[in-house]
């Protein structure tokens, strides 16, 4: 998932109105409000309890794909543990095996490759490894 972060003041649907789901993440038990297009299906934005003031974009909403750089300063990639094989990580971006942010609160660990990776099962299998260590 590709999903660009906006202020709740820089963030507005341009139609429709959405149904919204209530997620209760694993990782902190905060809500998740998932929106989605009530004619399509389309998940549009998320609102989290976690970060009452930001909102989370599908970057596939946008008309313009490219509209906003994926630059290694502004992008994170989470979920490591759960990425589908074969997904390309690019070089130089901060890569989570979960949330960049654990559940107490406190900034998770990052990796950071130097070439283009491809999740294999075996780079899936490590990152589960470290999230289960870090639990113990």
């Amino acid at each position: 998932m590709i999903e660009t972060l906006f202020t709740k003041e820089q963030f507005r649907l341009l139609h429709g109105i959405p149904r919204v789901f209530i997620h209760t993440s694993a990782g902190s038990a905060k809500h998740v409000h998932v929106y989605v297009c009530d004619i399509c299906g389309t998940e549009t934005h998320m609102l989290f309890e976690r970060f009452p003031d930001t909102v989370g974009g599908y970057s596939g909403i946008f008309d313009e794909h490219d509209r906003f750089a994926r630059r290694p300063e502004k992008t994170l990639y989470f979920y490591l543990s759960n990425a589908p094989v074969s997904t390309v990580l690019p070089a130089g971006h901060q890569v989570f095996d979960a949330h960049c942010w654990r559940s107490d609160g406190v900034a998770a660990d990052a990796q950071i490759f130097d070439t283009h990776t491809l999740v294999t099962e075996h780079l899936k299998a490590e990152s589960k490894k470290r999230l289960r260590d870090h639990e113990h």
